[in-house]
């Protein structure tokens, strides 16, 4: 077949292969000078280094590369691409590729950073001088919004720390983990520090019943968080050494907001929110439980009678009874569906209020703060009030001579809820409502809680919610401070603090519970009272002369520790009406009652010092260890050592040999245990440093000179 065009035709259909053929000419051009070139060079720093694991990345892609130890880099780009160099503790800088291959980059040092303060153990250190793993998140004057507690505000904020709520309760115990679990059996939790202060979780007594209300031992539940100035988090043994073996597990560093010099400052700020759960569970109504029980039971109808698909497997029983389901279609048609998570949540509503006061002149800053927090939980009647106050004061005697006050305040109530993970007779509110059966309604026709008729010791779910179950906290912390220079570069520092924490909780579990029927209502008191005292005392050194910089820190600390608790219940109350205010109402033939107190103490001295050559080589050696062992140690007579901890770091920003380059503040590390080959003074002896691991046949001919008759395994 052959196909003829008219002549004007023929002239617009070759127009138009014409247009397509320089269009897709231009197309391919484009795709072809889109086509990714490969794109290397050197990153040095302003002194011409190499600079090894800096990050370049092609700009809104996913393609990226770091350099290696002499600076190097190639990175496969489009004409045209934004290559982004950046390292930490260096300015980030954005260079366009162009038709480029080579491209060359010189960063320069982030001094703004890098001179950035942060706070370590007993002191505060530049970031650029630090040996250790430290993560500092600063909290800016903007409100910490939406969060109960501090500890919720800290999940995802410092590389290393997993942050995990443990109970549902409004306010609940929150767990800490830095750079992960590190023991089975023993403890994991780190050590926190608010202004200097070691402080311990004030822990809610226990029900004295069956019903778990879950955990509220929040250790950072006493401190608004609008008070935060800052969160150090300490992460590897030279940054932790200072704090001894309680540290092995890491540290938290809080560091409340204090007074500055200005006119004085009238702060307000407040927040109101809502909350409901996020994946709410999806329930059966009546009818799709029913008929999914009706279809249950039929299946089990046809497997005992070898019926159906059975038949093939099991010999059918001959006249079997024919089936009868549990439910006819006009019961399912007429039963009415109870939504049983409605019957006990609510819609969560949170708010807080916050007030500060702040100023101060030369001479003397102070910072005064006020803060009142609500929070409703989604499960009915779990509620959370806390109530804090803050001072912080800070006065210059003199020139020599400083002094300063830090005092928090506080008092959470709360109201309970069980809403633990047991189950069955003991089952809180969630696994009861989610076991219960969606056509039986919540109260029968007399007013009573209903029953579950396939688990009868299964509770009503909101006959949880009549238990009266109340606890209050408070928390006085607070400490003094003087600090005295008595020469240039020497730094005198004593403190002085106390922790009183006091809990109590008070429950009564009624008769119209099924549990609270049996022993014919149950009533518990619970009392623990703790108390903690610290003192401190540190000499600091700083020197600066030329090319080199000291710091040098010794000091010794005492705590106290004591602690009291009571408890007392009874059941068997011939009403209701008591609640938990007349014990001794109960008929309980033995009651309940218990007491304990402890006092425990602990004292050790620490030492530390940084040194730095010309900014670039960096030594940390710290040194913490109880009273007993210091004379011990200079003697090498036979004592007892409860508490050492001896670390050291060094980094470094220049390599110090040629064949192993480092120019990467972390180096790799190792450790050192040391164990005597004969009983002396000394049990054991740990040494955790930063130094590559090929300097340790140095180390190694150190050890065995100043500690003879030692064997020593790495």
């Amino acid at each position: 077949m052959k196909l003829h065009l008219k002549k004007p035709v023929y002239r617009e259909f070759m127009k138009f292969l014409a247009v397509g053929a320089m269009l897709l000419s231009m197309g391919i051009h484009s795709l072809y000078s889109q086509q990714a070139n490969y794109v290397s060079g050197n990153v040095t720093e302003a002194s011409g280094e190499p600079l090894a694991g800096v990050s370049v990345v092609v700009k809104n892609t996913k393609t990226g590369t770091v350099t290696n130890s002499d600076g190097k880099y190639a990175i496969s780009a489009a004409s045209g691409a934004i290559l982004e160099f950046s390292c930490l503790g260096y300015v980030t800088q954005e260079i366009p590729a162009g038709n480029s291959t080579v491209v060359n980059v010189v960063l320069q040092e982030n001094v703004e950073m890098l001179n950035e303060v942060v706070v370590v153990g007993y002191g505060v250190q530049k970031k650029r001088d630090l040996t250790g793993a430290v993560s500092s998140v600063k909290m800016n004057d903007a409100p910490v919004a939406t969060f109960s507690t501090i500890s919720h505000a800290l999940a995802g904020k410092a590389a290393g720390l997993n942050v995990s709520q443990t109970s549902a309760q409004v306010g609940g115990s929150v767990k800490f983990r830095i750079r992960g679990e590190t023991s089975i059996n023993a403890g994991n939790d780190p050590l926190i520090i608010i202004d200097g202060f070691p402080v311990t979780s004030n822990p809610s007594p226990g029900s004295g019943n069956r019903y778990d209300s879950g955990k509220t031992d929040n250790l950072l539940e006493s401190i608004n968080p609008d008070d935060i100035e800052s969160i150090e988090v300490l992460k590897d043994a030279s940054s932790t050494a200072i704090y001894g073996a309680r540290a092995g597990h890491g540290v938290i560093i809080i560091t409340t907001k204090r007074g500055k010099i200005g006119k004085t400052k009238v702060t307000y700020s407040g927040n109101y929110s809502v909350q409901n759960m996020k994946n709410p569970y999806k329930m059966l109504n009546a009818q799709d439980f029913m008929n999914r029980r009706n279809k249950d039971l039929y299946e089990e109808w046809m497997k005992n009678n070898g019926q159906g698909i059975y038949g093939q497997y099991l010999p059918p029983k001959d006249n079997p009874e024919p089936f009868a389901a549990h439910y006819t279609d006009a019961e399912i048609a007429a039963a009415k569906t109870t939504d049983w998570f409605d019957a006990v949540t609510r819609t969560g509503r949170q708010q807080s209020h916050n007030l500060s006061l702040t100023g101060g002149n030369e001479a003397t800053q102070y910072l005064v703060s006020l803060n009142y927090f609500t929070q409703k939980g989604v499960i009915q009647t779990n509620d959370l009030e806390r109530y804090t106050a803050n001072v912080n004061l800070d006065h210059q005697v003199s020139g020599y001579v400083k002094t300063g006050i830090s005092l928090n305040l506080s008092r959470n109530e709360y109201n309970n809820v069980p809403l633990g993970d047991n189950d069955w007779e003991n089952a809180g509110v969630i696994p009861a409502a989610v076991h219960s059966i969606p056509y039986i309604p919540v109260r029968d026709e007399n007013g009573d809680y209903t029953a579950n008729p396939y688990m009868g010791q299964l509770p009503n779910a909101a006959s949880l919610l009549e238990i009266t179950d109340l606890t209050t906290k408070d928390r006085l912390l607070g400490s003094v401070y003087l600090e005295i220079k008595p020469v240039r570069d020497l730094t005198i520092r004593g403190s002085l603090g106390a922790d009183r924490k006091y809990a109590k909780r008070r429950q009564y579990v009624p008769t119209t519970t099924m549990y609270g029927a049996r022993v014919n209502g149950q009533a518990t008191i619970v009392q623990d009272d703790k108390m903690d005292i610290l003192s401190d005392l540190t000499v600091t050194y700083v020197k600066e002369a030329g090319n080199h910089s000291l710091t040098a820190l010794a000091g010794y600390s005492y705590q106290k520790m004591s602690s009291e608790w009571v408890r007392a219940g009874n059941d068997n109350f011939p009403l209701d009406g008591f609640l938990y205010n007349n014990l001794e109402a109960g008929n309980n033939a033995k009651p309940d009652v218990g007491s304990s107190a402890s006092t425990s103490s602990m004292s050790s001295y620490f030492a530390r010092v940084n040194y730095s050559w010309t900014g670039k080589y960096l030594l940390t050696a710290t040194l913490r260890c109880a009273p007993t062992v210091l004379p011990t140690l200079c003697r090498r007579n036979v004592g007892d050592i409860s508490r050492r901890r001896l670390s050291g770091g060094v980094s470094r920003t220049k390599p110090l040999w040629k064949e192993r380059q480092i120019s990467s503040p972390t180096a790799s590390c190792a450790q050192v245990t040391v164990k005597p080959a004969t009983p002396t003074w000394v049990s054991a002896f740990m040494i955790r440093t930063a130094l590559p691991a090929h300097t340790f046949s140095a180390i190694r001919d150190i050890q065995e000179w100043a500690l003879p008759n030692w064997e020593i395994r790495i």
